[in-house]
């Protein structure tokens, strides 16, 4: 198994997707990941697990449900620290 890192926007080009809907899945934690400084990186290994749940699931989550979603969590995340 390999240890190396990519990007979000790695992701946003292999997926063909914007790069926006990627921050929203990792904000919403369909994609591990973590942030180091101004950056997230996200092992291979969770992309692919990523990968293989998408794969099973019925339904992957449209790009307005989905920031919806992120957008919750963000205002969530805001209150906790105020």
């Amino acid at each position: 198994m390999s240890n190396s890192f990519i990007t979000p926007q790695e992701i946003a080009e292999d997926l063909g997707c914007n790069i926006n809907y990627v921050y929203n899945l990792i904000t919403c934690e369909y994609i591990c990941s973590f942030k180091l400084g101004r950056v997230y990186k996200i092992r291979r290994e969770w992309y692919d697990d990523f990968l293989n749940e998408m794969a099973t699931m019925k339904q992957i989550p449209g790009y307005n449900e989905l920031e919806i979603q992120a957008y919750k969590i963000r205002q969530n995340r805001r209150k906790e620290v105020i």
